[in-house]
């Protein structure tokens, strides 16, 4: 009997927390399609004042200069918010993976009275709890099918890597994990 609650426990949290992590994911992609949709706005309304800015002037020396300001304001709002936008919602969408991994894994201890601790602290935390569940012996959870997406997340770990610490660029990376 007790392990039987134990069981229906541990699917009622596991269900809540694939709840909240499908709800968090979802919010994630509310905020960046709402966070498009402004940054679009904004690169047709810099568009027209642009266009409105060179009606009273004659000179080709200001018209130079202004067109020159005009171009960086819309290529920031084009290009270099959306990137910044894309890489922080991304790395944000990696943060809550760790920590529903890590809430997985505490959850999982603590329901079944595991006498095993999971060390969250050290790097690959995604990974590291992945192998955690899959391999202590007290969890019954068949992992099998789910293995291109450990596969993924891998990659999306490497990903992450580039962009929290080369800005998303590989070329400056040692050349060994560009290669990876």
């Amino acid at each position: 009997r007790a392990i039987i609650m134990s069981n229906l426990k541990f699917r009622v949290e596991l269900h809540d927390f694939r709840d909240k992590a499908i709800r968090d994911i979802e919010h994630l992609i509310e905020l960046s399609d709402f966070i498009e949709r402004v940054l679009y706005k904004e690169e047709k309304r810099r568009t027209a004042k642009a266009i409105n800015s060179f009606k009273d002037i004659t000179e080709d020396y200001d018209r130079g200069f202004i067109a020159e300001c005009n171009a960086e304001d819309i290529f920031e709002i084009k290009h270099d918010f959306p990137r910044l936008q894309r890489y922080a919602l991304f790395v944000a969408a990696m943060g809550i993976i760790e920590a529903g991994i890590v809430s997985l894994c505490r959850v999982t201890i603590r329901i079944l009275d595991l006498k095993v601790a999971f060390n969250d602290r050290d790097s690959p935390v995604i990974i590291k709890g992945i192998k955690f569940l899959q391999e202590n012996e007290n969890i019954r959870i068949d992992i099998s099918r789910y293995q291109n997406y450990r596969s993924l997340s891998e990659n999306l770990i490497k990903v992450r890597n580039c962009i929290a610490h080369s800005e998303g660029n590989l070329k400056s990376r040692k050349k060994t994990e560009a290669q990876d």
